[in-house]
């Protein structure tokens, strides 16, 4: 039953579609002003976004300044780190690395052989 009816809503459509486009070549033939008018019917309809952000209070902003403003308040937030203190800037963070010779030519040998080169030739 369940299979029914979803064939005869698909030829329904089908059929509906089909005819609208017939109904635009023959507009199109005869120049009709109606033409572009048709083809705009056939086309999904455009939903209209509006923006809004949430302040802190949890109230809705629309208007775009308070909007910018907000997220400028959001990043500084986001990126304000209060634990930080001056001491942990003279801490030596360099690293060194070291591979030897071994570790180069064992990672060379479990490369996949007969393969394309990327974009950027290796």
């Amino acid at each position: 039953m369940k299979h029914e009816i979803q064939r005869i809503c698909r030829k329904t459509k089908s059929d509906y579609i089909n005819g609208k486009c017939e109904e635009i070549e023959k507009l199109e033939m005869t120049h009709n002003p109606q033409f572009h008018k048709k083809i705009k019917e056939m086309l999904p309809k455009r939903h209209m976004n509006t923006q809004t952000l949430k302040d802190k209070d949890g109230n809705l902003l629309h208007e775009s300044e308070l909007i910018l403003e907000r997220w400028a308040q959001y990043v500084e937030e986001l990126y304000k780190d209060d634990n930080r203190s001056s001491e942990s800037n003279d801490i030596n963070t360099t690293e060194t690395c070291k591979i030897s010779e071994m570790e180069v030519i064992s990672v060379i040998k479990k490369l996949t052989t007969n393969k394309a080169i990327g974009a950027d030739n290796i």
